[in-house]
């Protein structure tokens, strides 16, 4: 995290035993939650991780979507109200470095994906702040977050896009 206040990150806390934070392609503020899109793990899913009031720490945490058959290889995405819009099926691993399609006949449509953000609002989901808190990775010292902080965005290559075809799967409401 970034202590906005100060210019100063921080490690955010939580139990690594009790939550696994890799893999995440698209990480959303959402009324006090951070939601992410894990797609570097099985299952891929969807996550609403709820924060301490200090924004510090992670307390709980809530699969709003795990497993989806269209979810081939999620990515980011955006919110809209109660809901976060992604693309359930990337095939960023069918382009090559330069953009462009390795097979285009193996290309299909773009698939948009529908998470309701407000899914399971009112219940607990898990704790993870059941043991000490860690940090799941070795701890970075303040001079390596200002580093990695200081870094310019890698830059985005945008692809052709894929011919376009109706889905055959409905979003799910929940």
């Amino acid at each position: 995290g970034v202590d906005l206040s100060k210019n100063a990150p921080f490690n955010l806390a939580f139990n690594p035993a009790r939550l696994v934070v890799g893999g995440i392609e698209g990480l959303y503020w959402y009324d006090g939650t951070l939601v992410a899109i894990q797609s570097n793990m099985t299952p891929k899913r969807v996550i609403r991780l709820k924060l301490s009031e200090d924004g510090r720490s992670i307390v709980s945490a809530q699969p709003l979507d795990a497993g989806q058959p269209a979810f081939e290889l999620p990515t980011t995405g955006t919110v809209v109200g109660n809901d976060l819009y992604f693309i359930a099926n990337s095939q960023k691993t069918q382009y090559g470095d330069l953009g462009t399609p390795k097979d285009a006949d193996k290309l299909q449509g773009v698939r948009v994906y529908r998470s309701n953000l407000r899914y399971a609002w009112d219940q607990k989901g898990v704790e993870t702040t059941a043991a000490p808190q860690a940090p799941a990775h070795a701890p970075y010292s303040q001079e390596e977050l200002q580093k990695i902080l200081s870094l310019p965005p890698k830059g985005v290559v945008n692809p052709a896009p894929a011919p376009v075809q109706k889905p055959t799967e409905q979003p799910t409401n929940h």
